[in-house]
């Protein structure tokens, strides 16, 4: 039977943010409304595939077909020669229909898959909404979340990085983000993030819905069973809320790494333990084998499980490994030397369901900076080009204030080296950075975006997630919660 284009219907637009949002309100839970989008788009194409497979419901309207699905689902839909048109989804006994706002007449869009509607439908939708401001429809399928490394200003202190992290979260908690991440440096002075666990405990403790995790707990610098025991009493304290993302660098330097008694081990690729470290903590989790010298060891606290984990990097090893594993994924783009497409893409091609998790899950992290206006968002991504400057120079320095930054004299080589790295930080007024990275999601076929935001004043900062999030839609579904 040959495949026919599925649309919903002109007539009846459909709202899906409305979709998800009453979803979400029905469940308490993003994850059950994202994976309702996901089975839903995913039934849809299999609709296109044998349109006339649905149960005849002429009893209802004419033509008018339905098929089940999640048990407490159902889509209606009708079949005309060469498309087929979604007509009306019902979930849990409740008719799920909007339109768009302002809107006479609506567009078309093909269903292929959730991250090709997201690429596109802001896009195609825009000219027919209202002027109050943007509808982001398929993009809250596509959180965000934060990735801090409690950057330290050249006007502030490390002690004080630390309590604007707090702030931050506590801010973006109320957005509707999903994540809160810290990293793990050491001795590094521009950035004050040496113990991430440290930190989700307290920022757990003082927001209320957002999941809190390391982005990441650098794994060669600890043994296996701390990192399991530490997480079990985050997740014992804050059940459902912990994320453990692991990285395989030391996030320091070489001489730092060995006074953090990285253990040594001989042979071909150096002292990288980094496999037989993240085997053993599994192992911590899902038990050892029989006859393994571990085995009698109970971690504590008994009976609580590690929380989802996730491996991180900026190549397509843990993109590989990760997939093999069947784990969450982390692609560092924000500071990696390839494009984000190939592991990406790669992950979600090698990913095997494993009981680490059933489906692939990439979490996409970018540097961006949002303002009221682009001229403005750019003024404001001086102080983090000067800085990224200076680091990719072996310079860690704190943050350089906004003045210093603007007022930097600039050599040719430098202002072409800035102007190479544009791709690596994301600049604009609200239309713009949500028109960029709803193509980089496209793209990448990201699961989720993951902003870390360099900005010495803390109002702009906490300002930039908020211009974000609003242009995101993120409002809507925190005011629907």
């Amino acid at each position: 039977m040959r495949r026919l284009e599925v649309v919903f219907r002109t007539e009846a637009e459909f709202d899906l943010l409305q979709i998800y949002r009453w979803v979400y309100e029905a469940s308490r839970d993003p994850d059950v409304a994202d994976r309702f989008l996901d089975r839903l788009v995913s039934r849809c194409e299999r609709i296109g595939d044998a349109p006339h497979g649905g149960r005849p419901r002429d009893d209802l309207e004419p033509g008018l077909r339905t098929v089940s699905f999640e048990r407490s689902a159902v889509i209606a839909y009708r079949v005309d020669d060469d498309q087929v048109q979604i007509v009306n989804v019902f979930y849990g006994g409740a008719e799920l229909r909007g339109s768009v706002p302002g809107s006479g007449s609506s567009g078309r869009h093909e269903l292929r898959s959730t991250r090709a509607v997201c690429g596109r439908v802001s896009s195609t939708l825009r000219p027919a909404l209202a002027p109050a401001g943007p509808h982001p429809y398929l993009l809250l399928m596509i959180p965000l979340s934060v990735l801090d490394l409690s950057f330290v200003s050249a006007d502030s202190t490390p002690a004080q990085a630390l309590h604007d992290t707090l702030a931050l979260a506590r801010h973006v908690d109320g957005l509707g983000y999903r994540r809160y991440w810290l990293a793990e440096h050491h001795a590094l002075p521009n950035v004050a993030s040496p113990a991430p666990e440290i930190m989700i405990g307290q920022i757990a403790a003082a927001t209320r819905t957002i999941r809190v995790g390391s982005g990441g707990i650098m794994l060669p610098n600890h043994a296996p069973l701390a990192v399991a025991e530490r997480f079990r009493v985050l997740e014992a304290l804050f059940p459902g809320r912990i994320d453990l993302g692991l990285g395989r660098a030391p996030g320091t330097d070489g001489l730092t790494a060995r006074a953090l008694r990285r253990r040594e081990a001989p042979g071909e690729g150096g002292n990288d333990d980094f496999l037989d470290r993240l085997q053993e903590l599994l192992f911590w989790d899902g038990g050892f084998p029989e006859g393994h010298p571990f085995g009698r060891i109970q971690a504590s606290p008994a009976g609580v499980p590690l929380p989802p984990i996730f491996l991180l990097g900026s190549s397509d090893y843990s993109a590989q490994l990760a997939g093999e594993i069947g784990c969450g994924f982390g692609f560092a783009q924000h500071f990696s030397g390839m494009p984000a497409e190939a592991p990406m893409l790669a992950y979600r091609r090698l990913f095997r369901p494993t009981r680490l998790g059933e489906r692939p899950h990439a979490i996409l992290a970018v540097a961006a900076i949002c303002a009221a206006t682009d001229a403005e968002a750019e003024r404001l991504a001086a102080s983090a080009r000067l800085s990224t400057l200076r680091r990719e120079r072996g310079e860690y320095r704190p943050l350089p204030s906004l003045e210093e930054a603007l007022a930097y004299p600039y050599s040719d080589s430098e202002r072409a080296q800035i102007e190479r790295g544009r791709d690596k930080l994301h600049v604009g007024g609200p239309e713009t950075l949500r028109a960029t990275l709803t193509d980089l999601v496209a793209r990448t076929q990201a699961d989720e975006l993951m902003i870390v935001t360099a900005i010495p004043d803390q109002a702009a900062r906490q300002e930039s997630y908020t211009q974000l999030a609003q242009a995101w839609g993120l409002g809507a579904v925190s005011e629907a919660a």
